[in-house]
C-alpha cells in the first residue's frame, strides 16, 4: 500500500507593517508613494521668477514599458513581456499602475482635465498634480495606446461597435489579465525592493507540508491585488461587470484549488458582488478548508515576519463563517448542490448531526439524480459519519458501502466501515474489511477524499479560459 502525496498548502498572510515603514522625510512630484502633493496646482503654476522654480517634468518610461508589455503580452503564456514585469520591483509597478489610470482617462477623452488627481492607486490614496508638460506625454501615450487598442478590437470581432470607451476598457481589462497571468503562471514572488520601501507589498506567503513550514515566508508581489487596482480604471457598465465577475470566480477557484488562502482577494469579490452563488460558495470554502486540522497544526508552528498578523481564526469561528456562506450560495441559488453537500460536513464538524443529516440526505438524492459521482461519495461519506453520530449504525454502514462501491479503489470508505464495525462489536466484518484494504492496489488519485478541497476549485481551469476570452479575446484552446 503506497504511501498517500501529501500536497503543498499555501497561505496568503497580511502583514501590518505599515507603523514600522518609514515616511521618506520628502517625497518627489509625482511619486505614487506620496500621500499629499508637493505643491498646490497653484504653486505649480506660477511663472518664473515669482516664487520657487517648478520641479522637473515627470517622466513615463516605466509607464510607457508596462502599457507595451500589457498590449505585446500573449494572454495564458510564459513570454518575454510577462518575464520583464516578473522582475519588476513594487515600486516600478506602482509608478506605472497609478500612473495609468491618468492614461485610461485620457484614452476615454484625450482632452481631459487631469490637474490634481488624488486616485485609489495599488498602496493607498495617492495625490498627484501633473503639469502641462506631463499632460502632454500622457496625451501622446494614450493616442497611440487608443489606436491600438481600437485595432485589436476590430481585428478580433469582439465589439460590434468601436470607440474610445471600448478602447479604454480593453486596455484595462488585458493590463489586468497580465497580472493575471503573472499572479497564476510566474509565483507571484516579489523581487528585491530598496529595504523600507512604501511600496513595498504588505503580503507574505507560507508553505508547508505535513503540517510544518518548509521554507521562510517570502513577500508576495500581490499580483492579483494590483490587477483589482486596475480593474477599478474600468467603466462600471454591464459587460464589464459581467467579466469582472467570472474573473473574481476563476480567480477564487484557482486559489482555493491550489489551497492558496487569500481572504482579501475573496471578500473584495463578494463587496462587488454579493449575491454570486459561486462566490459565496467559494468563500465559504476557504473558510471550510482553514477549520480543518493540518491548517490548524501548522498556524501553530508558523514562524511570520514581525508584525505580522493571519487571516485564519479558531475552527469554530471559521466553521461558522462557513455555514452562514453555504447558506448564502443556496439561497442565490438553489441547485448548487455541492453547498448543501458541504454545508451537511461542516455542520456535522459543529456537532450540529441532525441539521447535518437533513441536509445530506438531500444533497444525496440531488446528486444521485444528476448522475454526479463525485458529490454522491461525498455525500455518502458525510451522511454515514453523521449516521453514525445519532447511532444510526445500519443508515452509516448503508452509506459507506455505497461510497466504497463509487469509489472501489478508494480506501476511505473500508477505513470507515473498519472502524463501524468495530464500534458495533462485529470483530470479524472489521476483520474481513482490513483484509480487502490491505489487498487493494492505492494510490492517492484513487481516492477522492484526499483532494476534497482542492475540488472545490475544481472549476479554475474552465473558468479561467471563459474570463481570458472576455478579458482579451482570446479564445480557449
Amino acid at each position: 500500500m503506497r504511501a498517500r502525496a501529501v500536497s503543498v498548502l499555501l497561505l496568503t498572510v497580511v502583514a501590518l507593517l505599515a507603523a514600522r515603514v518609514p515616511r521618506p522625510a520628502a517625497a518627489q512630484r509625482g511619486d505614487p508613494r506620496d500621500l499629499t502633493p508637493s505643491r498646490s496646482p497653484i504653486d505649480r503654476d506660477r511663472r518664473p521668477g515669482s516664487g520657487p522654480p517648478s520641479p522637473p517634468p515627470l517622466r513615463f518610461e516605466r509607464l510607457k514599458t508596462w502599457v507595451t508589455a500589457v498590449e505585446q503580452h500573449g494572454p495564458g503564456t510564459i513570454d518575454g513581456p510577462l518575464r520583464e514585469i516578473a522582475r519588476w520591483t513594487r515600486d516600478d509597478l506602482v509608478h506605472a499602475i497609478t500612473h495609468f489610470r491618468a492614461l485610461v482617462l485620457l484614452v476615454r477623452d484625450p482632452k481631459a482635465s487631469l490637474g490634481f488627481q488624488q486616485v485609489q492607486g495599488p498602496v493607498a490614496y495617492v495625490a498627484t498634480v501633473y503639469l502641462p508638460s506631463d499632460l502632454r506625454q500622457l496625451q501622446d501615450l494614450a493616442a497611440d495606446a487608443e489606436r491600438r487598442a481600437a485595432d485589436r478590437i476590430d481585428t478580433s470581432g469582439e465589439y460590434d461597435a468601436f470607440g474610445r470607451q471600448h478602447a479604454a476598457d480593453a486596455l484595462v481589462r488585458r493590463a489586468a489579465w497580465l497580472h493575471t497571468d503573472l499572479a497564476i503562471l510566474a509565483g507571484d514572488q516579489e523581487p528585491p525592493s530598496r529595504p523600507g520601501s512604501p511600496g513595498r507589498s504588505n503580503t507574505f506567503v507560507v508553505q508547508w507540508r505535513d503540517g510544518q513550514q518548509i521554507v521562510a515566508a517570502r513577500q508576495s508581489a500581490g499580483h492579483l491585488a494590483l490587477a483589482r487596482t486596475i480593474l477599478t480604471y474600468g467603466r462600471r457598465e454591464p459587460a464589464m461587470a459581467r467579466a469582472v465577475a467570472l474573473w473574481y470566480r476563476a480567480t477564487a477557484a484557482y486559489l482555493q484549488r491550489n489551497l492558496h488562502t487569500d481572504r482579501t482577494h475573496v471578500d473584495e469579490g463578494l463587496q462587488q458582488f454579493p449575491r454570486d452563488a459561486d462566490l459565496l460558495f467559494l468563500a465559504a470554502a476557504s473558510h471550510e478548508t482553514s477549520a480543518m486540522p493540518r491548517v490548524q497544526e501548522a498556524i501553530d508552528s508558523l514562524n511570520l515576519p514581525y508584525g505580522a498578523t493571519i487571516a485564519v481564526q479558531s475552527p469554530r469561528v471559521e466553521l461558522r463563517h462557513a455555514v452562514r456562506l453555504f447558506e448564502r450560495a443556496l439561497d442565490a441559488s438553489g441547485t448548487l448542490t455541492e453547498a448543501r453537500v458541504r454545508l451537511g460536513h461542516v455542520l456535522g464538524l459543529l456537532g450540529r448531526h441532525q441539521d447535518a443529516v437533513r441536509s445530506l440526505e438531500r444533497a444525496v438524492a440531488e446528486t444521485e439524480t444528476a448522475g454526479n459521482t463525485l458529490l454522491t461519495f461525498y455525500a455518502r461519506m458525510f451522511l454515514g459519519r453523521g449516521a453514525e453520530a445519532l447511532g444510526d449504525l445500519q443508515k452509516a454502514r448503508s452509506s459507506y458501502e455505497e461510497a466504497a462501491r463509487i469509489a472501489p479503489l478508494a480506501q476511505s470508505p473500508l477505513v470507515a466501515s473498519s472502524a463501524l464495525a468495530t464500534r458495533a462489536g462485529d470483530t470479524a466484518r472489521a476483520l474481513d474489511t482490513v483484509e480487502r484494504l490491505m489487498s487493494t492496489a492505492w494510490s492517492g488519485d484513487d481516492d477522492p477524499w484526499w483532494r476534497y478541497s482542492q475540488e472545490a476549485g475544481r472549476s479554475a481551469d474552465a473558468w479561467l479560459a471563459d474570463a481570458r476570452q472576455a478579458f482579451t479575446g482570446a479564445r480557449r484552446p
